[in-house]
């Protein structure tokens, strides 16, 4: 069990355009030190606020827990950097991370200039990891790439591979709603981050109207902020197969994330408007708030198709 207050590097990534933002949502989580680049934040935090990351952030997409680098010799001039990805996963023991009983499925994202076929880089990757499993404990986890115990990120770079925990699983934007979808929905995380940008928090309006409602998604990203509902608290996360998973610690912040809520549900909320000339879209967001666990909400939530 990793303790609370040791300290580790986390990455923090966003769509690209929201660093600003995301670096205000983190500090209102108590991260104040980031280091920014496109797409990414680096802080240097405990696992609590990795955890609260996961439960809380409203624009991110993924928190990811670097573990292993693999520092790339150039000593020639042509690359294999498949062959380096699968040397670079043999050279850990990924037993030290995760049980083979778990399933895993391997995420790879390749820096531009890097010609790889990324189909062949993840195979030999996963191979990599398979082949240090059977060397460390002679048996090998099984391969899950729709809902795997544990999503390893890599990141194939110029001069080093990084091999990261996905404390996220899937995307954060994937908030666990969305059951019904319209053409070309927004994302939710991109929704909040318009939100968030409008100040609605601040604002407390008399009533939310979206003449294009859609899946619904702005009603329900305004609902969830507006109830102090954290978008993680009914998702799967990518941390329960880990070794280094704090069960207890996990548990107390999400209990503390359902009080909350409970707490902001007995305050006064605006009227809520949505619209759409398309009668599924309608009836897709009708569904949706459902599923988001705002059916007794539904009073105060107009849909209509116009």
């Amino acid at each position: 069990m990793n303790s609370p207050q040791r300290l580790s590097t986390y990455w923090v990534t966003c769509a690209d355009g929201l660093e600003t933002l995301l670096q205000q949502e983190l500090q209102g989580l108590g991260i104040e030190q980031t280091e920014r680049f496109a797409g990414r934040l680096i802080f240097q935090g405990s696992l609590e606020q990795a955890y609260r990351i996961c439960m809380w952030s409203r624009l991110a997409s993924r928190v990811l827990k670097p573990i292993h680098t693999y520092e790339i010799e150039l000593s020639h001039d042509a690359r294999d950097v498949a062959e380096e990805l699968y040397e670079g996963a043999l050279n850990f023991d990924w037993s030290l991370i995760f049980a083979p009983q778990s399933t895993f499925a391997i995420r790879l994202h390749v820096e531009r200039e890097i010609k790889v076929n990324t189909q062949f880089a993840t195979l030999r990757t996963k191979d990599g990891v398979v082949d240090s499993f059977m060397e460390a404990v002679g048996r090998r986890p099984s391969i899950d790439t729709k809902q795997p115990e544990i999503t390893l990120f890599v990141l194939a770079g110029k001069t080093e591979h990084t091999f990261c925990l996905d404390l996220s699983g899937d995307s954060l934007h994937k908030r666990g709603y969305r059951h019904y979808m319209t053409e070309a929905p927004i994302k939710e995380n991109l929704a909040a981050a318009i939100l968030q940008k409008a100040k609605l928090e601040q604002l407390q309006p008399d009533l939310i109207l979206d003449p294009m409602c859609g899946s619904g998604t702005f009603i329900i990203e305004s609902l969830m902020i507006l109830t102090d509902r954290a978008p993680g608290l009914v998702r799967r996360f990518g941390f329960n197969g880990w070794h280094g998973h704090d069960r207890e610690l996990w548990l107390e912040i999400k209990a503390e994330a359902a009080q909350r809520h409970e707490v902001a549900l007995e305050k006064p909320l605006p009227k809520f408007y949505a619209f759409d000339a398309d009668w599924e879209a309608v009836k897709a967001t009708r569904q949706n708030i459902i599923a988001a666990g705002f059916e007794k909400l539904l009073d105060q939530i107009q849909i209509e198709e116009r």
